[in-house]
């Protein structure tokens, strides 16, 4: 069976085992999966056989760590024009099998069964109906979040080139390990980051969905520490870390969560919790789309931790906080120029309004702004649906919508002046 070769290059990305290992230490010098690794080497390979066949004198750069930049020279008469990075990650998320075997399903109505119990509902169906739906088998994510991004970046490349549209200076970035939010702005070249650009990420959601502003994150280490000792005859010295981490997640639980979040929509949510009687450790995640508001979060942990060592005495606690990401919102703000030649893409492809919204999530341009505060990092939507689940999914037709939008925002850009 043909696809579209935007399509017919997704599938080769997904063939490509790329879960990223949330046991495997951080680390600068190496991915957590090889699977990264070698799908980087054959973005690396692809882009130049392009340069090659078009005589066009890029930089590409890949790091040991599966890092992949490729700065692309502007046409001539356009080097003045803002520089457009467009970015995606190599890996996928971990849960299920580290395989994807795609499923093909020409979809007309009713639910569409992956495996037993791994069910896309009608109610998740009914915009797509007469169009190609790709998934898994039930047995793992599909990977489209952000295989789709590499397969639209890539292809909007290639067609490019192919067909001598004009653009401004292009910079590619593709790195690892997004999943587990190990993104590695510092590695960026930060000389090109104090240039006039866009730091366009392609790792969103639904189709003509443009993220403008997301969560300020942040994760919070509760460590709970007690006194252990012989429960029969010494059960009197027993302070336990574990009782009152306990009592801590138990009054968290009262608090705004995920599934039941405060008025403004952040939360504070409990991930993790690991332990013995003489130490626990509890790890938090505190999420609100203004940062004063997250470092309120953090105040509101330490004061129930505080609360919890009371209800068991002889246990103390400390917490370790670390600011992962911030929100994209400021920098947007402070340059609404990096918006138009998106929307006008969105727009002229799709005959659709953009959708703007603040998402409530962190994206990849969020920890860019960690770095680098001001450079503008919008998100676009790639087509993907359920993502980090089984039913995962994403549509044929939008992966050449998507590509079409991304050949419309570089020929946008490089009318900037």
């Amino acid at each position: 069976m043909e696809h579209e070769p935007v399509v017919e290059r997704f599938l080769r990305y997904v063939g490509v085992s790329s879960q990223s290992r949330e046991s495997v230490p951080d680390s600068d010098i190496a991915p957590t999966s090889p699977g990264q690794m070698e799908l980087a080497r054959m973005l690396k390979n692809e882009l130049e056989e392009l340069f090659r066949k078009n005589n066009v004198q890029a930089q590409i750069d890949l790091r040991s760590n599966a890092l992949l930049v490729c700065l692309i020279p502007a046409t001539e008469g356009f080097e003045k024009a803002p520089v457009l990075w467009l970015s995606a990650h190599l890996d996928t998320y971990e849960t299920g099998s580290p395989d994807i075997r795609p499923q093909f399903h020409d979809y007309e109505s009713g639910d569409i069964t992956l495996a037993p119990g791994v069910v896309i509902t009608a109610k998740e169906l009914q915009m797509f109906e007469h169009e190609t739906i790709i998934t898994s088998d039930g047995t793992s994510v599909l990977g489209a979040d952000d295989k789709a991004g590499l397969a639209g970046i890539m292809e909007a490349i290639e067609l490019t080139h192919g067909f001598s549209i004009e653009h401004g200076e292009i910079i590619l970035v593709f790195f690892p390990d997004e999943e587990l939010g190990r993104f590695k702005a510092k590695q960026l070249p930060s000389d090109l980051l104090e240039k006039k650009g866009i730091f366009l990420t392609v790792d969103g959601c639904a189709m003509g969905e443009v993220d403008i502003g997301c969560y300020s994150g942040r994760k919070v280490t509760v460590t709970f520490e007690g006194r252990d000792a012989h429960p029969g005859p010494d059960g009197h010295k027993i302070a336990s870390a574990i009782y009152a981490a306990t009592s801590f997640v138990e009054l968290l639980a009262k608090k705004p969560a995920p599934w039941n979040k405060d008025a403004d929509g952040g939360y504070v949510f409990s991930t993790a919790i690991q332990g013995s009687t003489e130490k626990c450790v509890v790890t938090c995640i505190p999420r609100a789309f203004k940062d004063n508001d997250s470092l309120k979060k953090v105040e509101e942990l330490e004061a129930l931790a505080e609360t919890a060592t009371r209800i068991w005495p002889g246990t103390k606690f400390s917490c370790e906080v670390e600011h992962t990401y911030t929100s994209t919102k400021d920098a947007i703000d402070a340059n609404p120029w990096c918006l138009e030649p998106i929307t006008k893409a969105i727009e002229k492809t799709t005959g659709k309004k953009p959708i703007l919204q603040e998402v409530p999530a962190g994206t990849d341009g969020a920890m860019l702004n960690l770095v680098f505060p001001s450079i503008p990092s919008p998100n676009i939507g790639t087509g993907a649906h359920n993502i980090h689940q089984l039913t995962e999914f994403i549509c044929a037709e939008d992966l050449c919508t998507l590509q079409q939008i991304l050949c419309d925002i570089i020929g946008n850009v490089a009318r900037i002046t």
